[in-house]
């Protein structure tokens, strides 16, 4: 917020309700941010897609109070992970972008590798996509840039694929192809398919029948 981070100042930061929904598995997190005389209202949605298993799905919706600069960061960082970047990719192989990057990751001493790809979509109005550097090593972000009026949501929706070296012997590729068929599907189509999972999931709970109310 007006060239403030709230990875920065982390004590600018309060934490309003969160709440996980067990019907569904969806986690739901209200917080605030104040910064520069300016209130954001935050609200984070996140799954794990039983649907899509690699899948890791996130709406953030944002809501200032008066108009301001707004920056917002989609990041996948394996900085704090023992073990090597071998990869890193930016463009969709062939051309076209069906996502926003890989990056392939390898375990300490080689003995094993993941892929992770990120695609993401700005909500609420054009936003500029901006460039925040990094270079070749660094994790993958995308930044999305605009100027925010008061009480407007904007929203960023991000999804992740993980796909391990088990799982498929280019994980990284692997990992692009999944993130963009969860992008063609979409948000609200990949929430739906989670939620049906999970109905049938509940439907192998145990029911004790005839068990009285005391």
């Amino acid at each position: 917020i007006n060239g403030v981070w709230l990875s920065d100042v982390a004590n600018r930061l309060t934490v309003l309700e969160q709440a996980y929904d067990f019907s569904n598995g969806e986690l739901t997190s209200r917080v605030r941010f104040e910064a520069q005389g300016v209130e954001a209202d935050i609200e984070v949605l996140t799954f794990c897609c039983r649907h899509q298993p690699t899948l890791v799905v996130q709406e953030i919706e944002v809501r200032t109070n008066v108009a301001c600069d707004l920056k917002l960061q989609a990041i996948v960082d394996v900085s704090a992970s023992p073990g090597r970047l071998s990869a890193r990719t930016l463009k969709t192989p062939g051309g076209g972008q069906d996502f926003d990057g890989s990056l392939l990751w390898e375990a300490e001493g080689g003995f094993s590798r993941c892929g992770m790809a990120l695609v993401t979509q700005f909500l609420g109005e054009d936003a500029n996509l901006e460039a925040p550097g990094g270079g070749d090593r660094g994790p993958l972000v995308t930044q999305y840039g605009l100027r925010a009026r008061g009480g407007k949501a904007y929203r960023l929706r991000q999804i992740v694929s993980l796909v391990p070296s088990a799982m498929h012997d280019h994980p990284d590729r692997q990992a692009e192809r999944l993130v963009a068929l969860g992008a063609h599907q979409g948000f609200r189509a990949l929430r739906d398919a989670n939620r049906a999972e999970w109905r049938e999931l509940w439907k192998g709970r145990i029911l004790l029948h005839g068990a009285g109310h005391f």
